[in-house]
Order: structure tokens, then C-alpha cells, then sequence
């Protein structure tokens, strides 16, 4: 007995129905035509030594684990950031990058994850693999990191 009642209902308000179906699906489709597209790049970084041995220890994991959470921090940093901007030639500051740039480590692993959201998926990629590039010259053990200074100093 309901199951006609509703019947009769959707009989008579059937138009209205439809309409508010095409309003609404035509308002989304204009609404998202509107939104530009964004592009998303990946580049993975394996920070620290390899672990070599078949069996490592758990203070091996552990350390590569914590280097890749402290590389994770510094990526986003303005000396790094400033590095990719002037390697580049990008117009944006630093906080406008950091808000493209994304940084995680992957659980468990010394590896990480450099994300980067942008409008145009060629400059994603190569910021991507920038602020990987200028992680690998700003670490300790880079071209350009405080210790390669002093090392260069004494080897002189």
C-alpha cells in the first residue's frame, strides 16, 4: 500500500526531479571545468648507507630509519627550498614551495617519498627531483653541507 502511495508522488513531482537532477549535475560540471587541473610528481629518495648486511641489526634499521625522518624535516627548510627556487630560475618564495612540496618518509624504510602538486606536470617533476638534488648537496655528506667545507679546508 506505501509502495503506491510513493508511486503516485513520484508520478506527479516527476519533472521536478528531473530538473533539479540536471541543475544540479550542470553546476557541477561547470564548477569543475573552472578548477585547473593539478599535476603530481614523485621522486623517491634512499637516504643513508644501504644496508649491506643479510642480517642487520636493529640499531642499523634504526638509525637509517631516524637519518630518513631528520631528512624528511630538513627537505622543506628554506636553505633547501632557496636551493631549488635558484636551480630553477623559479619566481615563487619559499613558503609558496613548501606548500607544493610534500615530504614523508616510508614506514619502516630509510626511503622517502618527495611529493610536489603543481598546475603544470614538467616543473611538478623537476622540483621533485630538485629538492631531492639539493637534499643530496645540502646533507652532511654533500657537495655543499658545512662538512664538506671543513673537509676541503683541511684537505688544502
Amino acid at each position: 500500500m506505501e509502495i503506491r502511495r510513493y508511486w503516485r508522488i513520484v508520478r506527479r513531482w516527476w519533472w521536478l526531479l528531473l530538473a533539479a537532477t540536471l541543475i544540479a549535475g550542470g553546476s557541477t560540471f561547470l564548477a569543475t571545468r573552472s578548477i585547473p587541473k593539478t599535476y603530481s610528481s614523485r621522486a623517491r629518495l634512499m637516504v643513508g648507507e644501504s644496508i649491506q648486511s643479510r642480517d642487520p641489526n636493529w640499531v642499523d634499521i634504526s638509525t637509517a630509519q631516524q637519518l630518513a625522518l631528520t631528512y624528511a624535516e630538513l627537505a622543506t627548510t628554506r636553505p633547501v627550498l632557496q636551493g631549488v627556487i635558484d636551480t630553477l630560475g623559479l619566481q615563487a618564495s619559499p613558503d609558496v614551495l613548501r606548500g607544493m612540496v610534500a615530504v614523508k618518509p616510508v614506514q619502516g624504510t630509510q626511503i622517502l617519498d618527495i611529493v610536489v602538486v603543481d598546475t603544470d606536470p614538467v616543473r611538478a617533476a623537476a622540483i621533485a627531483n630538485a629538492v631531492a638534488e639539493q637534499l643530496i648537496q645540502q646533507g652532511p655528506g654533500g657537495a655543499n653541507s658545512p662538512d664538506a667545507n671543513i673537509r676541503r679546508d683541511v684537505q688544502e
